[in-house]
């Protein structure tokens, strides 16, 4: 086997580094080519590899997360460390700030970076940065639903994480503070997520066309999306796909709405509803 066949082997199936002749198992520039190809060529070579800074940082460059495998004293390397957050796999369940030494994870930039690639990574980080609002806006602008099991309470006070989150996750609106269901912009943005939040906000807005158009939309939106879905579903019968057809949640969901007499005979509304042409 030469070098190139053995470097297309890597590229797939690295753990069959382990069989590979010992000429390549002690070759350094070997070794380098290989984990700029696949990362994870890291776990199967020697420890004196993984002590090797030229080699860790390659790895990581390629695959974040195979930061576990470098020597505990690389970990602690800050160039190696951002580098591995920076190169997430989202395919991969593991974070890479979960593998960085402790000192690491008190240094900002490195969460940041983190966070951006993933928000719980977050929850990774030194306890001292978990309430550094900065880092806590990064994290729900990722992934909103962590306000309601890894952020601090406290947050769901904030009206910019409040924002952010309703943006992110169509259930954040749920979960913050109630005097946020009185604000606009915020509750703009959560029906813009899940028409059904106007159900929560103030009843204000059910006089408000702007917002009730927009609830209105989100729910339409679904309605086309999983008729499509069913349309193309190879499990529905021709009956299903009737019954399906009649199945019109945004004129229940109109039906159901509380809405102000002038709104429920808006021509623009209506026609939004199909019950206008």
């Amino acid at each position: 086997m030469n070098e190139k066949d053995a470097l297309e082997i890597l590229k797939n199936e690295p753990k069959k580094f382990k069989s590979f002749p010992e000429n390549f198992k002690t070759d350094r520039n070997f070794i380098l080519k290989a984990v700029k190809i696949n990362g994870w060529t890291l776990k199967h070579v020697s420890e004196n590899f993984k002590k090797d800074r030229e080699i860790v940082l390659a790895a990581v460059k390629e695959e974040g997360v195979c930061l576990k495998f470098a020597d505990e004293s690389l970990k602690k390397d800050r160039e190696i460390v951002l580098a591995a957050v920076q190169q997430e796999n989202i395919l991969n369940e593991e974070l890479s700030l979960h593998f960085a030494d402790q000192s690491l994870k008190k240094d900002k930039k490195i969460v940041m970076e983190a966070v951006k690639y993933e928000g719980y990574a977050l929850h990774f980080a030194d306890e001292s940065l978990k309430l550094d609002k900065d880092l806590v806006l990064e994290a729900v602008k990722k992934d909103g639903i962590l306000l309601d099991y890894l952020i601090d309470k406290r947050f769901r006070l904030d009206r910019d994480v409040a924002l952010a989150a309703v943006k992110s996750w169509h259930g954040a609106f749920a979960i913050v503070d109630e005097s946020f269901r009185k604000d606009k912009e915020i509750v703009l943005a959560a029906v813009k997520k899940s028409g059904h939040n106007i159900e929560l906000a103030d009843k204000c807005f059910l006089k408000d066309k702007e917002v009730v158009i927009e609830a209105l939309k989100q729910v339409a939106d679904e309605e086309r999306k999983i008729k499509k879905e069913n349309d193309v579903n190879p499990d529905f019968t021709e009956k299903d796909k009737e019954n399906a057809s009649n199945f019109f949640p945004v004129k229940f969901f109109f039906d159901q709405l509380n809405l102000d007499e002038d709104l429920k005979k808006d021509p623009e509304i209506l026609k939004l509803v199909g019950l206008l042409n």
